[in-house]
C-alpha cells in the first residue's frame, strides 16, 4: 500500500500516453503536456488508452523514480473530466490505485480552517478555541434577573 503526504502535488496527463516510454520520453511529456518542471518533487500520472496501466514519475532528490502498475482486469477511473486541470489531490491519486469508483463515491463535509466555523459556532463535532459564552445565571458572581425580582430589589 501507497501512502502519501496530503501536500504531495499529483498533476495527471489526461491524454493516453504511450506506455513504452521510460524516463526521458515522460520527463518530455511533463515538459511539454502538462508544461511542469518534472524535478519539482511532484507526482506525474500517465495512463495509456485503455486505461488499464498507469505510470507515475516522481523526483526524490536524487534521481528520477517510475512507478508503474498494470491492472489484470478492469480498468483506471479518471477522476474528474478530459477538460479539467492536471491537479487533483493525492487522496484521489490513491482512490484510483485502490480501484474506488467516482461516481460511487462522496465525500463528506469536514471542518476547514479559515471557512468561519473557527468562532461563534459551537456545533456538534465541531472544535472550540477558548471559553464557551456563559449565561449571567452560571457566570460566578453573577446574580440572574429572576433573583433580583424576587428579592425585592429590581
Amino acid at each position: 500500500m501507497l501512502t502519501l503526504p496530503l501536500s504531495t502535488r499529483v498533476l495527471v496527463c489526461r491524454e493516453p500516453l504511450d506506455m513504452r516510454r521510460s524516463f526521458d520520453g515522460l520527463e518530455a511529456a511533463v515538459r511539454e503536456r502538462l508544461q511542469e518542471n518534472p524535478l519539482s518533487g511532484a507526482l506525474f500520472v500517465f495512463w495509456n488508452r485503455r486505461r488499464d496501466r498507469l505510470k507515475i514519475l516522481s523526483f526524490d532528490g536524487t534521481g528520477l523514480w517510475i512507478w508503474y502498475k498494470r491492472l489484470e482486469g478492469g480498468r483506471f477511473e479518471l477522476p474528474g473530466q478530459p477538460g479539467d486541470s492536471p491537479e487533483i489531490s493525492s487522496a484521489d491519486l490513491l482512490m484510483v490505485l485502490e480501484g474506488i469508483e467516482f461516481a460511487s463515491a462522496r465525500k463528506r463535509r469536514r471542518w476547514r480552517r479559515g471557512t468561519g466555523q473557527e468562532k461563534g459556532f459551537y456545533g456538534r463535532n465541531q472544535p472550540h478555541y477558548g471559553p464557551r459564552p456563559e449565561t449571567a445565571s452560571r457566570r460566578p458572581g453573577a446574580v440572574a434577573r429572576r433573583d433580583l425580582t424576587a428579592a425585592g430589589g429590581g
